[in-house]
């Protein structure tokens, strides 16, 4: 059996659901990767007792430091914001920029290699945009860093695959959003990555 991937975890938007649902989603993490948390401590410990879960956060300095078990969850703060005075359910320019910060150094922990992936807990476009940043969600930031421009999200569930022709818009605005061009680009973009993904080209 192949080792497990050691897997980056950001809290995303600590006024949302991210806390509870890395905390609630932790003892299964464990069985299928290496989890590590690049979020908030306190934050998380608090997604703990949400979960009414009784599991240990162990702050880290780097993402090899402590060994994840189901009852030990390491926790890479990767942030300078203070998140004392964020309130659940509210915009904040400080946990927007705190998910920046912390989708930013999984980027980087995984482009040098001492990660085999990310998973992001939502992030909150209002709160990205009252910390100053243009993007509306992490896949364009994650597209933006591996400097590429021809990006699609994608849903990968059994023998499924389905690439978003748009994402991030109202419903008014779809519809000029939706050309020839944009289609033949995700269409093409999907035909060539599907391999990847397990998928038979037809």
């Amino acid at each position: 059996m192949p080792p497990l991937p050691r897997l980056l975890i950001t809290l995303g938007d600590v006024a949302g659901i991210g806390p509870e649902i890395v905390a609630r989603a932790w003892p299964d993490l464990c069985t299928h990767a290496h989890p590590v948390v690049v979020g908030d401590p306190l934050w998380l410990e608090r997604g703990l007792a949400l979960a009414a879960l009784s599991a240990r956060v162990v702050p880290v300095a780097t993402v090899e430091e402590v060994e994840p078990t189901p009852d030990v969850m390491p926790c890479l703060r990767a942030t300078q914001q203070d998140l004392s005075a964020v309130r659940v359910g509210e915009v904040s320019a400080a946990a927007g920029r705190a998910a920046y910060d912390w989708l930013c150094r999984a980027i980087d922990e995984t482009l040098a290699g001492r990660a085999g992936g990310i998973v992001t807990a939502p992030l909150h476009k209002e709160s990205l945009h009252a910390a100053g940043y243009p993007w509306p969600g992490p896949t364009e930031l994650l597209a933006e860093a591996a400097a590429s421009t021809d990006v699609a999200m994608m849903f990968v569930g059994g023998g499924l695959r389905v690439a978003l022709l748009t994402i991030h818009r109202s419903l008014r605005s779809v519809p000029d959003a939706v050309t020839r061009e944009q289609l033949l680009r995700v269409a093409r973009l999907l035909r060539r990555e599907l391999p990847r993904f397990g998928a038979q080209r037809a």
